[in-house]
């Protein structure tokens, strides 16, 4: 009777990837990088025009990123967890896009606000009919937990700009679990003196980068109002800072700055000692 083979090692092996399996991993993550860069918009880092995205976060934090190109300070750890939530959000985008066909209008379309010296531009995610068929644009957000989810101040301010750049359509924030795609939907009425704020807010943002502008000898393409961009050195942001050319360091949450798990990484910029 023949002896039972010793497996041991068979089985060893066989936990171990194989340099096709590497090779194959490799692969797929290269698509879905590919895949991930073509999902989302891009903007250009141009003075005065300005993401709806952008809306909610400190003024000075928005300005280092147009002026330090932020796609160059971002590293590989950063980029995995930015690409992980934007798969998501497109993800779960694509489902609903489909899934509400019969009252969909568009969705994903371009929308551009212009104040003269500065635009406010962005993309809402679904423009949809009402139960009495007139329109409202729907921002989507994720959650972890639809049931305890409340509309947050600062999706409320970036719905505005989508509800400003429609003539002032009702808006809603459709807050979908990912997990199990439970939702929570908030209709909103178009507040004018929220929007008003937003449109503050940038307008200052769009006055610090002009006399940052002039600073460096842009005054002939800002008195044009022509779009330029400024690519400054970490030396010349600290030139800029010493001079009080950049807004203030005033962040809309806590973690903007700093928490117990990260910080912003212009913290040491803003509050070197």
């Amino acid at each position: 009777m023949p002896s039972n083979p010793d497996l041991t090692s068979f089985f060893e092996d066989s936990d171990r990837p194989s340099d096709k399996e590497e090779a194959l991993l490799r692969r797929i993550e290269e698509l879905v990088r590919d895949y991930a860069s073509t999902t989302g918009h891009t903007y250009s880092p141009m003075i005065r025009r300005y993401r709806a995205s952008g809306v909610p976060y400190c003024n000075r934090k928005l300005a280092l990123e147009m002026l330090l190109r932020i796609e160059e300070l971002e590293t590989l750890e950063e980029d995995e967890v930015l690409m992980g939530t934007a798969m998501t959000g497109q993800l779960i985008h694509d489902f609903l896009e489909k899934a509400l066909e019969p009252i969909l209008i568009s969705s994903e379309e371009e929308v551009e606000l212009d104040f003269g010296d500065f635009k406010i531009s962005g993309h809402y995610d679904l423009l949809v009919k009402d139960i009495d068929g007139s329109k409202v644009v729907i921002d989507v957000k994720t959650c972890s937990d639809a049931s305890k989810v409340k509309p947050k101040e600062s999706h409320r301010r970036q719905l505005s700009v989508y509800q400003a750049a429609l003539g002032g359509i009702p808006g809603a924030l459709l807050y979908v679990e990912r997990n199990n795609f439970r939702m929570k939907l908030f209709r909103f009425d178009f507040d004018k003196e929220l929007f008003s704020q937003v449109a503050s807010k940038i307008a200052e943002l769009n006055a610090s980068l002009l006399n940052i502008a002039n600073y460096f000898g842009y005054s002939k393409e800002v008195k044009s109002g022509i779009p330029f961009e400024i690519n400054l050195n970490f030396t010349q942001i600290k030139d800029v800072i010493g001079k009080g050319l950049l807004p203030p360091a005033i962040p809309e949450f806590e973690y903007e700055c700093r928490n117990s798990w990260s910080k912003c990484r212009f913290y040491d910029i803003c509050y070197e000692k």
